[in-house]
């Protein structure tokens, strides 16, 4: 059985309105998992009854993820930049050029030859704010991760 509660709440007006100024999540022994929020009557008091009287609880913050995903917003921050510039240097490296063609009578005449397709263009100008999206929020939670480990 284990029970989850927060470790550092920052409770604010909208939160206990909301029911978000207390969570506590028990999982017991045959699966079944009971969630109790802050609109429950005397919801912080039965959390509590439980770590007091069940010697065996094993009390978890709700953060744990975190501990095992640490290095891996790294890896994804590295991922979704990596992602973004090889679409632009793609799109650098087959630029719009011309070129010259001559006929069989000594006609030189210039051909404009499309690099990239009007579809790739589309792709990648939105891929790009997705990979920046992505980038940005692997940092944001391998920073946070930084910040709040226990130590």
């Amino acid at each position: 059985m284990s029970i989850t509660m927060p470790g550092t709440t920052r409770i604010h007006g909208l939160a206990r309105r909301l029911g978000n100024d207390y969570r506590c999540r028990l999982a017991l022994a045959g699966g079944a998992r009971l969630h109790i929020d802050g609109h429950a009557a005397g919801a912080s008091g039965l959390g509590r009854a439980v770590v007091e009287h069940s010697p065996r609880v094993r009390r978890l913050e709700g953060d744990e993820w975190q501990e095992r995903a640490g290095g891996w917003f790294l890896a994804g921050a590295a991922v979704f930049l990596a992602v973004g510039v090889s679409m632009v240097t793609y799109l650098a490296n087959h630029a719009e050029t011309t070129r010259r063609i001559t006929d069989a009578n000594g006609m030189v005449r210039e051909e404009t030859v499309q690099g990239v397709s009007d579809g790739v263009i589309m792709a990648v100008g939105l891929s790009l704010p997705v990979c920046a999206v992505g980038a940005i929020t692997c940092i944001v939670l391998y920073v946070r991760y930084l910040r709040y480990r226990p130590r």
